[in-house]
């Protein structure tokens, strides 16, 4: 047998030796959150984001579809996304769209 020292075992400081006692929970400062004004923990900022037309004010314009397979475009300017199935295949497009659309070559523009 090998004879050891009886020694109690301590535990290991949280602080660094000769900087004095780690601080406690207990002496942590409190804020007082009733008194901080209540905020929506996501911030949504709608930048470049342009109003409705008003139907009265806009001319119905409609993009047809004349590629192969399927197509589909979200707008970046007006959110909106444009389905078409297949070849033919005819929406109604935003008229804040338009210049965008007409930069598919698979689309043709139209009344």
């Amino acid at each position: 047998m090998i004879a050891r020292p009886s020694a109690q075992r301590v535990p290991i400081p949280f602080s660094a030796p000769g900087l004095g006692p780690a601080p406690s929970p207990a002496a942590a400062p409190v804020v007082a959150t009733a008194l901080l004004p209540r905020r929506s923990p996501v911030t949504v900022s709608l930048g470049n984001a342009l109003p409705p037309v008003p139907a009265a004010q806009a001319p119905t314009r409609f993009a047809r579809f004349t590629g192969q397979g399927r197509l589909s475009v979200r707008s970046s300017t007006s959110g909106q996304h444009y389905r078409f199935v297949g070849h033919g295949d005819t929406q109604p497009v935003d008229p804040r769209d338009v210049l965008m659309l007409r930069r598919i070559p698979d689309l043709q523009l139209g009344d």
